[in-house]
């Protein structure tokens, strides 16, 4: 066992439950205190990942203290002392880990869904492409990658921050450049959910799924157009499949990442509440469309 990484996650995991003790005497004025994670037992990847021993952990000791709550009892009433459990940017494996545990301790979870795959574009997830690049330290890969988005002379911790955000629009052969120069075999990705993955959920009464756009790009960053477009296209292939479309969750959700152009199209379409990543006490009812969320592995 890597000790070094066993030490970061116990550290992880210390200062997530940090957080929410800090957070929990703010509840009388803060309804209760939204949790994110991304994937479980994914360790191959850069995005955050949590393994299952330490997540079932997470939530016996979460159901000893704190009452585990739905997004709708939110809407309908404040609780006190309450956590939300929520996931972005999910993969198969992890949706059947997330379908086991809400079965097994009957706890209520939402999941925000990118669209993509089930616009029949893209099975795999392509950021996941930009960091097998940067991680195999090939000064021919990385090189590369910078041509392709025209990227400058930055530090190797910047290339990915530029790169995921460069991408103004969903152009699929520049995706699949990537992975083509990442040499890795598609397997390796984890797979985004479809028909299939969106029809167990449906059949999981604890399981509430929001929308996260098409294709995972930083909506601050698009034109008013394409930033209408991702979140109005997201809610329509959702509510094809019979999804009642109320959340929604910004991709990377820093503060950077979106902007009142996004609060109107949000409105407009009929989402009640909105999610950041951002991590704060603040009174959710005055910020229905920047919700805060304390984060696992915060980057």
């Amino acid at each position: 066992m890597n000790i070094g990484y066993r030490l970061r996650v116990f550290f992880s995991i210390e200062n997530l439950k940090w957080k929410i003790r800090s957070a929990m005497p703010q509840n009388f004025t803060c309804n209760a205190t939204v949790i994110t994670f991304h994937r479980i037992d994914n360790k191959n990847i850069f995005a955050p990942s949590i393994e299952s021993k330490d997540f079932e952990s997470l939530i016996e000791e979460w159901r000893r203290n704190y009452k585990i709550i739905s997004i709708d009892e939110l809407n309908e009433n404040n609780s006190n002392k309450s956590l939300i459990i929520t996931f972005d940017d999910i993969d198969t494996k992890t949706l059947e880990r997330i379908d086991f545990y809400t079965k097994k301790y009957d706890i209520p979870v939402l999941i925000f869904v990118a669209t993509s795959r089930l616009e029949k574009k893209l099975e795999w997830m392509w950021i996941d492409a930009i960091d097998s690049i940067i991680n195999s330290n090939d000064e021919n890969k990385i090189s590369a990658m910078k041509g392709i988005f025209s990227i400058p002379d930055l530090s190797v911790i910047s290339i990915r921050k530029v790169a995921v955000r460069m991408i103004k629009n969903t152009d699929i052969n520049l995706i699949k450049k990537l992975i083509d120069l990442s040499g890795d075999s598609l397997e390796k990705y984890p797979k985004l959910l479809g028909d299939k993955e969106i029809q167990l959920c449906k059949n999981n009464r604890n399981i509430v799924i929001g929308a996260h756009t098409g294709a995972h790009f930083s909506l601050r960053r698009l034109s008013s157009s394409a930033i209408k477009n991702e979140i109005q296209e997201s809610i329509r292939v959702l509510q094809k499949c019979q999804i009642d479309v109320k959340y929604f969750a910004y991709p990377y959700g820093g503060r950077l990442d979106y902007d009142g152009r996004s609060f109107g199209e949000l409105k407009k379409a009929g989402i009640q509440m909105a999610f950041t990543t951002e991590e704060s006490n603040q009174f959710l009812s005055i910020r229905k469309y920047s919700i805060p969320r304390f984060s696992y592995l915060k980057k």
